[in-house]
């Protein structure tokens, strides 16, 4: 009789235990820094960057494809800080000066799969923009963040606003009016980022199973009990 009370007494806490945990942590893949392909590594010069599209514009710039124009040994890099192996810049032409004022925003796209959870997503990053940034948007959630420069990180977060299936997020930058060159860009970096999701349906098997042992273990104990 001891040693039956010690194995339910072993398998409620490991059913419990399983059930506490009953989410896991996993990075939230579709968030991309700019300047970057599918396996994180920078682009080369004039690359076009799959992850972010050019999707407002002033009249005349040609919507779609956001490139890496912008390279170390020339202007604007100098009062721009310099791309690295993490991030490049991202301009809305090839030709990143005498480009006009404006505003012009940058959209990435990534999907949350149904094992997912939204409200659990979170994410911190950082951004450099020429000459602002005027809004960044997670779907319909304004994201707070300072104006921003191009000398200068600024920071940016979120832990809410996240959706199931499609998800947007878009950084609204605006151009003055230069006499010199009169370049614009976007440069951003993603620090940290998570979302809960369902366990594998394994994970749920060995969940059940423990519970079934544990209900035929007691069914036992009664029937040793009567007898």
């Amino acid at each position: 009789m001891r040693l039956s009370a010690t194995i339910i007494a072993f398998t409620f806490a490991a059913s419990l235990g399983s059930a506490a945990t009953a989410t896991v942590v996993v990075p939230i893949k579709g968030l991309f820094n700019t300047g970057v392909d599918g396996s994180n590594v920078t682009l080369g010069n004039n690359a076009i960057d799959s992850h972010y599209k050019l999707t407002a514009a002033p009249t005349g710039i040609t919507l779609g494809n956001a490139y890496t124009g912008v390279r170390n040994a020339s202007f604007p890099i100098g009062p721009w800080l310099a791309n690295t192996t993490v991030s490049r810049w991202l301009t809305p032409t090839v030709s990143h000066i005498n480009i006009a004022p404006g505003d012009y925003t940058y959209s990435l796209q990534f999907t949350l799969t149904p094992k997912l959870i939204p409200t659990t997503g979170k994410f911190t990053g950082r951004f450099l923009t020429d000459n602002s940034m005027v809004s960044i948007f997670l779907n319909s959630t304004q994201i707070t963040a300072p104006v921003g420069s191009f000398t200068t990180w600024s920071n940016f977060s979120s832990a809410g606003g996240f959706v199931a299936g499609l998800n947007t997020i878009t950084f609204k930058t605006r151009n003055g009016t230069g006499a010199t060159g009169n370049p614009t860009g976007v440069r951003v970096e993603f620090v940290t980022n998570s979302i809960e999701a369902l366990p594998e349906p394994g994970v749920w098997v060995m969940l059940i199973t423990g519970f079934g042992l544990t209900g035929a273990i007691l069914r036992r104990r009664r029937a040793l009990a009567t007898a």
